[in-house]
């Protein structure tokens, strides 16, 4: 865990990034959180993006008068996310629920704070590991149990609040007429889902799609990415420095199961827990294509 996660950083540190929220899709999601300077704090970047900035992204997704955010954020930009909230509520700062993507510091970090001056009651999230995590994938009971959802509901009783699990396959309503869809993530780590979105065609997708930063602490939103050779190298990159496993595994389910992923969901908007938020149809294909692309080079 980074400094950057574990204190929390006064406002005037946390890159001077614009107070207000983005927002996108007619008011229907907004984007909340704010940019902090990359430095030998953060451990996820190479040395090419020090003095270049990263946002990290907490979202509020309305619905009438039915609210529900997705990923709590990092103390650092804390303050930059209430205020926010107060302005799109109009004074109102009551959130009653939340729905995480991981059960890590970048989405969880700011539960405290949310129960204390936002009122939040609950928690959608995924199980926390354990070691039948690693059982293959087609012992399909053990697989069931490497999510452990009591344990998750212990930490977030800690936090002061209830929690609910986020199982694949299933959905969490923001209102009688939207939900988000809990989608299996085929390539992590730790326990993780995503969540599309189909009102506004947005996969909330955790730490994935990350790496895109800025030179300035405004800019939130990516509309042009790079060209494809050039995604291919920085996504190679990226596995050396955190998954240097994937060059020694068998990766073809993995990367059917992402195809799967990107054929089956209209997807106009990636919105990672940190990095920019990339916006538009063609521009996520071309970076969900060259995510693809380099894990077949491996």
């Amino acid at each position: 865990m980074t400094d950057i996660m574990a204190r929390a950083i006064p406002p005037w540190e946390a890159g001077g990034a614009q107070a207000g929220s983005l927002r996108l899709a007619d008011g229907k999601l907004h984007i909340l959180g704010a940019s902090v300077p990359i430095d030998g704090r953060i451990s996820w970047y190479p040395d090419a993006d020090r003095g270049r900035f990263v946002p990290f992204n907490s979202y509020l997704l309305q619905e009438g008068e039915s609210i529900l955010l997705v990923e709590a954020g990092v103390p650092a930009v804390f303050d930059h996310t209430a205020r926010q909230i107060r302005e799109i509520l109009k004074g109102r700062s009551v959130i009653g629920r939340l729905a995480v993507t991981r059960n890590e510091p970048d989405c969880v970090s700011n539960i405290p704070r949310l129960v204390r001056e936002c009122g939040l009651k609950s928690v959608h999230s995924p199980g926390l590991m354990n070691t039948l995590q690693f059982f293959p994938a087609d012992e399909a009971d053990l697989q069931e149990k490497a999510f452990s959802h009591s344990t998750t509901e212990l930490q977030m009783l800690n936090f002061g609040v209830g929690c609910t699990p986020a199982v694949p396959g299933g959905e969490i309503r923001i209102s009688q007429e939207r939900a988000l869809e809990v989608v299996a993530v085929p390539l992590k780590v730790l326990p993780t889902v995503w969540y599309y979105d189909r009102t506004t065609r947005t996969m909330f997708c955790s730490d994935s799609f990350s790496d895109e930063t800025a030179v300035g602490a405004d800019a939130r939103i990516l509309d042009s990415v790079d060209e494809r050779d050039a995604l291919i190298a920085r996504f190679h990159e990226n596995f050396s420095r955190k998954f240097d496993w994937l060059a020694r595994s068998d990766l073809s389910t993995v990367i059917g199961d992402m195809e799967g992923i990107f054929g089956r969901y209209d997807i106009e908007i990636l919105a990672p827990t940190r990095g920019l938020v990339i916006h538009g149809q063609e521009v996520v294909a071309t970076k969900t294509a060259a995510l693809l692309a380099a894990l077949r080079a491996l």
